[in-house]
């Protein structure tokens, strides 16, 4: 009997602690904190340089655990510079890679007071352009900023609207300090990047999203326990159903 498998079909069974190493050991996590506690003072304390050279200390360290990948930072273009440029190998990279998201990542740091803006956002969708990469990473403490009535306003207006324009070609998700504790508690990078993929177009594809500033995960969870209330959905079903969303969008904490 033959047993062996195609790589094909065992890199997309085995699970994305496979393709990014969580931090596991006690050395790994003092390492990944350091390194967000250098991050939160300079923030308060650091110059401009400072303060963006310890954020893109964090994203190298990051980008770093891919299994296999090409991680060049400080990316001098002509006009130009990128932070990150995430390369994945042509041969063994997982189908979401290949399928969604392509083989380069670009990653851009903005270590500030202010959320990520929509001119912020618009420089990046230019190098996505000019790179020729499908995926743009936005890390900075605070979110993409968001407009007082509307989710399609200001920096988070700007990337659902320029993911729409490129018909889904390119889109930008974002990393904040929240994302960054989840991965000091062990969760997977991979893992949460697909998430925000997953909820971005899905959010934007749902014509029956409302303006509010709930997450997209949450707002379905909150239409679940209510299809639950009215009789729609019976209680045997209710925990698959959540379940599923947590699957593929993660937990609403």
């Amino acid at each position: 009997m033959n047993n062996s498998i195609l790589l094909s079909t065992y890199k997309n069974i085995t699970s994305d602690d496979t393709f990014w190493k969580p931090l596991i050991s006690s050395q790994e996590k003092q390492e990944f904190k350091t390194l967000l506690d250098n991050v939160e003072v300079s923030l308060k304390h650091g110059t401009r340089s400072v303060k963006g050279a310890a954020l893109e200390d964090l994203m190298t360290f990051i980008y770093s655990r891919f299994v296999g990948v090409e991680v060049q930072s400080n990316v001098h273009l002509r006009d130009n510079q990128i932070d990150h440029e995430v390369i994945f190998p042509d041969f063994g990279a997982p189908n979401f890679v290949v399928n969604h998201i392509g083989l380069k990542i670009i990653g851009e740091s903005k270590n500030k007071q202010e959320s990520v803006s929509s001119r912020e956002v618009d420089n990046l969708d230019g190098l996505l352009k000019i790179r020729n990469s499908k995926l743009g990473v936005f890390s900075s403490y605070h979110s993409f900023s968001k407009g007082r009535n509307s989710v399609w306003e200001k920096g988070e207006g700007k990337r659902r609207k320029l993911a729409l324009l490129s018909n889904f070609e390119r889109i930008i998700i974002g990393f904040n300090v929240k994302d960054f504790n989840k991965i000091l508690d062990g969760n997977n990078f991979y893992t949460l990047l697909k998430e925000k993929y997953h909820m971005l177009i899905d959010e934007i594809n749902d014509d029956d999203v409302e303006d509010n500033h709930d997450s997209y995960h949450v707002n379905l969870l909150s239409t679940i326990e209510h299809l639950y209330s009215i009789g729609i959905i019976p209680i045997e079903h209710l925990d698959t159903y959540k379940q599923k969303i947590v699957e593929k969008y993660g937990n609403t904490i």
